[in-house]
């Protein structure tokens, strides 16, 4: 191989460029010829072309050691040494911080008798730029392990390969929709920063542990196939105030720990279930008139407080016991008992003052008179008392109305004998005696 002469100093700068145009025709000579085997033991090759042997184990290198870039490889020979890589063809390495020095095309022929091309990035070419091709299968594209590596378009970095992660400028997309995925089963990235996740406007985004579909955002609805928890107990809503889903279908509605559930109404809470006990804050109606129960056959209230009780329709009212209709109220009015009444039962031989809780009181006066006062006639229309004197004294039960109220106009009743059963019902503004029975 010739090789031009260049003493860089003492010629022109058009020398020295057309000197360098002369070594890289010779370099380009040189590089299209097999190396297979190639060996030469260390030398110089011309002024400014330097030479390191390579043996199997350890590529040779051409370098220009009169360029400002003294030191950068600008060709390295591979080897017929053990690693594959070392086998076959030419590694080129580019400084193209140079304009002088650093730019330059060499084609090499591997063993399969592709080319592999490098076209230097000269802006005066009618095509500046080209393809890197790698016939083999193997190529690399790297910085070394201070740098990053930047893929720009017009000056404009597109994606960077840092030290610790890749950053994209601008939208990365597959070439098809719905074919390629973002990762794989057993490597998947650790998280994703995301503001919107969107499977297009033709399927449905699905979202799988383990290839295991978890939660499917169809067009119409939301399908989980796991629980949906919040990551901290009794803190996230499930909608707000202003946004309430349309509606809930669930087993179980339940705040599983020591916190009453509380369903409210423009935040007004209209229903408690506390550890004890539910507490309405509204009526509570069944949608369908008489059709609903209010407990079972088998499941009844313990006790139950009520101002009215009412069928709230032209329907009669049953009483039972054991599924036996005991009292019936009628629509028309009249009351109807299947079974036996039994009247409040109370006895003394002491002055006594009946209240809304008696009925009939036995009155032992052997000891002295004894009096039984009335309550006020106030809310106790209509109510009966029955009195009876039942011991043989001549000692009088007297019965006396609250302060000046009277007894069919008279302020007190008294009886004197024995076994005597006086009824007494409340009026409007004084008591009635409906009778008197003597034995």
């Amino acid at each position: 191989m010739k090789l031009p002469k260049c003493i860089y100093g003492g010629e022109t700068q058009e020398q020295l460029n057309q000197a360098l145009r002369q070594l890289h025709d010779e370099v380009r000579k040189l590089t299209e010829r097999r190396i297979d085997g190639f060996n030469l033991a260390d030398s110089i090759l011309g002024d400014g072309l330097e030479f390191t042997a390579f043996t199997s184990e350890r590529p040779g290198v051409i370098r220009n050691s009169l360029a400002d870039t003294t030191g950068n490889t600008y060709i390295t020979l591979k080897g017929d040494g053990a690693v594959p890589e070392n086998n076959y063809g030419v590694e080129v390495v580019v400084d193209a911080s140079n304009s002088t020095y650093g730019r330059f095309c060499i084609r090499d022929k591997d063993s399969d008798n592709q080319l592999v091309s490098i076209i230097p990035d000269d802006p005066a070419s009618a095509d500046p730029g080209g393809i890197l091709d790698f016939p083999r299968g193997i190529g690399r594209i790297r910085t070394s392990a201070d740098y990053n590596l930047r893929l720009q378009r017009n000056s404009t970095t597109l994606i960077e390969l840092g030290s610790t992660e890749i950053t994209a400028s601008e939208d990365i997309n597959p070439i098809s929709d719905n074919v390629y995925t973002l990762g794989r089963t057993g490597v998947s990235w650790l998280e994703a920063f995301v503001g919107t996740i969107d499977s297009g406007s033709d399927s449905n985004l699905i979202l799988q542990r383990n290839n295991v579909t978890k939660l499917t955002i169809q067009t119409a609805q939301i399908l989980s196939a796991d629980d949906i928890n919040p990551d901290t107990t009794n803190t996230y809503d499930l909608g707000t105030a202003s946004l309430a889903w349309k509606e809930i279908y669930t087993r179980n509605l339940d705040t599983d720990g020591a916190n009453d559930l509380v369903i409210a109404r423009n935040n007004i809470t209209k229903l408690t279930v506390a550890s004890a006990q539910i507490t309405a804050a509204d009526d509570i109606i069944p949608s369908v008139n008489t059709s609903f129960d209010l407990g079972s056959a088998s499941f009844g209230w313990s006790q139950l407080y009520i101002n009215v009780l009412d069928t709230a329709g032209n329907l009669s009212m049953s009483f039972q016991q054991n599924n036996n209709t005991r009292i019936t109220l009628q629509t028309a009015g009249q009351v109807s008992f299947n079974t036996g009444i039994d009247l409040i039962y109370g006895s003394t031989s002491s002055d006594i003052n009946l209240d809304e809780g008696d009925c009939f009181t036995a009155v032992d006066a052997s000891g002295a008179a004894r009096t039984v006062n009335l309550p006020a006639i106030s809310g106790a229309q209509g109510r009966i008392y029955i009195i009876k004197k039942i011991d043989a004294t001549a000692n009088a039960v007297i019965i006396d109305g609250s302060g000046a109220e009277t007894i069919d106009g008279a302020a007190t009743y008294n009886t004197v004998v024995q076994y005597a059963t006086t009824i007494i019902v409340g009026g409007t503004s004084e008591w009635h005696k409906v009778g008197s029975i003597l034995f």
